[in-house]
């Protein structure tokens, strides 16, 4: 049986033109030296970010490497860089102190690498360049939005701002639920979080990039990204199968630049769904009030999310989420019940609408209005894949199942609302390295105690391997002899294990019908025999293969079925007398002759 290993590479290669290509630089950030990101100028008051365009899926593994740069004066220098995880659009915080993430909208993770020490009040620095993981768009140590840190920066000096080039690595893995940070090879950071469920309430979709901002003070901060992985996970495929299926890549909010229509209008409805944090839409005070979003034309609906106004008297503890095709029909697909206000989320059955709603039950608290910061539709989007040569499922899933005959290259393009139109390519290697040469000689002979079978291995692999046989015992030997009980099928495999795991099964398999030639009577005489020393047709004998010859037990019977003869000798024959030397007479007689648990039996004329 013949099986492949599936492998898919994505590699992204950061250089110039990609940096373009897969990045989107803001404000003051600009490529410098052809690979590098300078994210502040030597200037006052800069804000500068680098945001890759795709957003990554939080129960994937994430990892970034490369080398920041601080500039060269500690004295003067400001104010440092921020390795950002957030779910809005691709933004960045304020100026001077906040380092570009301070004040940042929506649900954040953020690596500080501060190199301006405010230690008179808030953020409540140390006195030494240092790093910290903040959440949610606050630098504050002595909040409870301060995660880990403040530590040394570097392990052993207190000053980065030293003209070098330091390395970088910024890990994350959801199974073990550990965020890690490493400094010049030395990890300075380790702290355990579920981002997922912790920091994006649920969200699992996230963009990530790094910010940095100057103030009266200000230094070149820059970033060289070395490499970076995510977003797939199941690299490897065994067991025969073709196919390889990514995690989901994206979702969209086609909620933005639609247009929105609520029950009342102290507030615009349309500040809703303009993805700021910064507006929102007040209802009058009555529970039944509610907001709708006409999204022009029909749409697959993943889920719903609303950031309320924190207020305990301004959200919905109760409420429904409808949707329709003509905004005078609605159904219910989505319940909130005894919600807490903050963000909410709801998954929703996958159905093409137009419109969707929330429809107010009952307000929280004294019932002053809802107030909704951002209403957000998320939709799957539709991806392209190509080629369309039929290796693909699904050319428009963002989890397509892929099963090429030979190494593919395939191209994905993903809308995204922030972003746009992005393109990645994916490899599929096929390798059938190590595992298309399998094989083994098999030699059969028969044996007191059974069918002996002796089996060696003769591919030249060197990969691991071992043999599973049909009566249970697994062996690891190159060369193995089994001996097998006569009458009953049995088998023996063997099993070619590669380095990622992937196996390659090759079976030898034993028929009790195979066993019947080793029984098989030659008379060296014709059954009819007269023993009467005339050398013609003195005798009767059986012939056996010479290895189960001498187990084998050889018996006459008279037609009463008693026990005239037996023999158990190497030589098997019978020359009319009994066990005693005395002749029988003449007549009709049955012999038997049994190995084991197979016998055969025949009837002989004794003529006198």
């Amino acid at each position: 049986m013949l099986r492949f290993k599936i492998c898919i590479l994505y590699t992204l290669l950061f250089g110039y033109f990609n940096v373009y290509s897969q990045f989107q630089l803001n404000g003051s950030a600009t490529v410098i030296q052809g690979d590098s990101i300078q994210l502040t100028p030597s200037l006052q008051w800069q804000v500068g970010s680098v945001w890759y365009k795709m957003q990554h899926h939080l129960d994937s593994n994430f990892s970034v490497s490369g080398k920041l740069y601080f500039g060269f004066n500690d004295a003067a220098g400001a104010d440092g860089i921020v390795f950002v995880m957030q779910n809005k659009c691709l933004i960045s915080g304020t100026s001077g102190g906040g380092i570009g993430y301070e004040n940042m909208e929506g649900n954040s993770i953020g690596v500080e690498f501060d190199t301006w020490q405010n230690t008179g009040g808030p953020p409540h620095d140390p006195t030494y360049d240092h790093l910290a993981l903040h959440k949610n768009g606050n630098i504050n140590h002595q909040s409870t939005n301060n995660l880990a840190g403040p530590y040394q920066i570097h392990p052993t000096q207190v000053d980065v701002e030293d003209g070098v080039w330091y390395n970088f690595k910024i890990n994350y893995s959801p199974q073990t639920s550990l965020f890690q940070v490493y400094f010049d090879d030395s990890l300075r950071l380790s702290y355990s979080v579920d981002l997922k469920a912790s920091i994006f309430e649920g969200n699992p979709f996230v963009y990530w990039g790094f910010v940095s901002a100057t103030g009266g003070s200000f230094s070149p901060n820059s970033v060289y990204i070395a490499d970076a992985s995510f977003s797939v996970e199941n690299d490897t495929i065994c067991g025969g199968s073709t196919s390889l299926s990514l995690a989901p890549l994206s979702v969209q909010n086609i909620a933005i630049g639609k247009t929105a229509i609520a029950s009342s209008n102290v507030g615009p409805a349309q500040q809703a769904i303009d993805g700021s944090m910064m507006t929102t839409w007040p209802s009058s005070s009555g529970n039944s009030e509610w907001i709708y979003v006409d999204l022009g034309s029909l749409f697959n609906i993943d889920s719903v999310t609303i950031d309320w106004v924190p207020d305990p008297n301004r959200f919905g503890e109760d409420y429904l989420i409808q949707t329709s095709q003509d905004a005078i029909n609605w159904t219910t697909v989505g319940t909130m019940t005894g919600g807490d206000g903050g963000f909410d989320r709801i998954i929703c059955p996958a159905i093409n609408v137009r419109y969707v709603k929330m429809q107010g039950i009952k307000i929280a608290g004294n019932g002053a209005s809802y107030d909704i910061l951002e209403f957000r539709i998320y939709s799957t989007p539709q991806y392209a894949w190509s080629p369309n040569d039929g290796s693909i499922d699904d050319t428009t899933s963002s989890n397509p199942v892929f099963s090429p005959s030979s190494t593919t290259t395939y191209t994905v393009i993903i809308p995204d609302q922030c972003a746009g139109p992005i393109s990645f390519d994916y490899t599929v290697v096929i390798d059938e390295s190590g595992l298309n040469d399998i094989g083994f000689d098999t030699i059969s002979s028969p044996t007191c105690d059974g069918l002996s079978v002796d089996f060696n291995k003769s591919d030249s692999s060197n990969i691991n391997f071992y043999w599973v046989f049909s009566d249970g015992d697994t062996l690891f030997n190159n060369y193995v002899t089994k001996v097998f009980d006569y009458g009953l099928d049995h088998s023996g495999t063997l099993v070619i294990v590669d380095s990622n795991n992937c196996k390659n099964e090759l079976t030898y398999s034993i028929k009790a019908l195979d066993f019947d030639d080793y029984f098989t009577i030659s008379d060296s005489t014709a059954n009819i025999f007269s023993p009467n020393k005339d050398g013609i047709n003195d005798y009767f004998e059986v012939k056996l293969d010479n290895k189960i010859k001498t187990c084998a037990e050889f018996k006459i019977y008279n037609r009463w079925g008693q026990l005239q003869y037996f023999s158990s000798k190497s030589s098997l024959f019978w020359d009319g007398n009994n066990n005693a030397g005395l002749g029988v007479p003449s007549g009709t007689y049955f012999y038997t002759v049994s190995v084991g648990y197979k016998s055969l039996n025949g009837i002989i004329t004794l003529v006198r």
